[in-house]
């Protein structure tokens, strides 16, 4: 799968306009992307310490694990404000 660097940008934005440090991102979020593909995006996220997920992981109806909740980390705000 390609990195697409507008989605990871999406998902930090996504994290940062929250009112809460930890957030629950929905699919919706990020309409023209498939499951997969933000999976695997938060998953770059998670290898690069820019989120930390918290609690168990749910199981979404087409079988897909994700985390049910996420935090930025300092790595990631230094991530966001330089893709700026």
């Amino acid at each position: 799968m390609k990195r697409d660097a507008d989605l990871l940008t999406a998902i930090l934005n996504k994290i940062e306009e929250s009112k809460d440090s930890w957030v629950s991102l929905g699919f919706d979020l990020f309409p023209g992307h498939s499951r997969q593909s933000i999976l695997h995006h938060m998953e770059l996220h998670i290898d690069k310490q820019h989120i930390i997920t918290h609690g168990e992981v749910a199981q979404g109806d087409s079988g897909d694990v994700y985390p049910v909740k996420v935090r930025m980390t300092w790595a990631g705000h230094d991530w966001l404000e330089k893709s700026r």
